[in-house]
């Protein structure tokens, strides 16, 4: 009797999931239209995956729960315009949708970074439903996982979501995060933890350098606008007053290689203008070249001058944002935070309750 009673117990649930999916089945057409063959091919292998050592019911709800988290980020891309590889899942580790782009701005971040655990839950709030219309403790599974992995995402450590969402509030808090994931990560040992980790303080790193980088390519503009200029010059000139390439910017490049002869250690300045001098050099002194093609490559040049200056303009502003929109990203946050948590201690409560994990394991 107790074999019958488990099995319409596992019948109901399969059915209870498949009225989970169909709650929102609009939603999911919907969805279907941003499903490429990458995302449904990796989808089902992790899905035959954790079947095979957790059990269909519970891959089932951890693959929904998945794929609605990782379509708000990719819905989120779309709306801004963001170029986007397909969703990918791998087994045992989770999904990431990658862009093919940088955004323009934190505040754009934090948009895409939000819509992954606000469309999380979203996914959560039909278990509850169905929780109440068949009180099957399956679905306090639902709720609880569903709320974990939208909560552990919400961590403030770029790159998971939370650390991109609060990027536009203050990258400074990028520390508290920094300290629990350690703590974390020590107690678990976990290797996906450990390179999670690892990026968070690259990250966090790249941040509290950035000054320096900024600095750094100020120089290096102006030596390129320096010695551009210098050709710029010698395209104007009558040809026969024209002066040999060959002699623009050697006395640097001479500097530079009497300073690896005397072991000598040049200036940061020098090193960045010799850098500059033999990129420039090498490019303009290829043998055999008409003025055509050397016009052509002085182009070309004029472009990496004006890279360099686009991503010196984007890196100064890229986290800037109106104390409107910081606070109403904090707020946002807190929020998601509470109400994940508030979940994850009701679907939590449903399980002791029920014991619904003792009689399935």
């Amino acid at each position: 009797m107790e074999r019958t009673d488990k099995k319409n117990f596992k019948w109901g649930a399969i059915g209870a999931v498949a009225l989970l999916v169909l709650s929102k089945f609009k939603w999911v057409l919907v969805a279907l239209k941003f499903l490429k063959i990458p995302t449904a091919i990796s989808m089902l292998i992790s899905l035959f995956a954790y079947g095979y050592v957790y059990g269909w019911l519970f891959a089932v709800a951890l693959i929904y729960l998945v794929f609605v988290h990782e379509m708000g980020h990719l819905w989120a891309a779309k709306r801004i315009g963001l170029k986007t590889s397909p969703a990918i899942f791998i087994p045992f580790v989770g999904a990431f949708v990658g862009m093919k782009e940088f955004p323009k701005n934190a505040k754009d971040e934090a948009f895409v970074g939000y819509m992954g655990p606000l469309f999380g839950l979203f996914s959560i709030l039909p278990a509850i439903v169905l929780y109440y219309m068949t009180d099957e403790p399956f679905f306090g599974l639902v709720i609880a996982l569903g709320a974990v992995i939208n909560l552990f995402n919400l961590m403030p450590v770029s790159p998971l979501d939370g650390g991109r969402i609060l990027s536009v509030v203050s990258t400074k808090l990028w520390i508290i995060g920094l300290i629990m994931l350690g703590v974390y990560t020590y107690m678990s040992g976990s290797l996906l933890l450990i390179f999670i980790l690892f990026i968070g303080i690259m990250t966090w790193w790249r941040r509290v350098t950035e000054e320096k980088r900024m600095n750094k390519l100020q120089i290096e503009i102006d030596f390129y606008e320096k010695y551009l200029q210098s050709y710029h010059e010698h395209f104007q000139m009558e040809e026969e007053r024209r002066m040999p390439f060959v002699y623009v910017g050697m006395d640097v490049k001479r500097r530079y290689l009497y300073f690896k002869e005397e072991n000598t250690s040049p200036t940061k300045e020098e090193k960045i203008e010799a850098s500059v001098v033999y990129t420039i050099h090498d490019v303009f002194h290829g043998r055999g070249k008409t003025d055509e093609e050397l016009e052509a490559t002085y182009r070309k040049q004029c472009e990496k001058l004006q890279e360099l200056k686009n991503e010196k303009e984007h890196t100064k502003h890229y986290y800037v944002a109106d104390p409107k929109v910081k606070w109403t990203y904090f707020l946002a946050y807190v929020l998601l935070v509470a109400v994940l948590g508030a979940l994850h201690l009701y679907g939590q409560e449903i399980i002791d309750l029920k014991g619904f994990v003792e009689e399935n394991r």
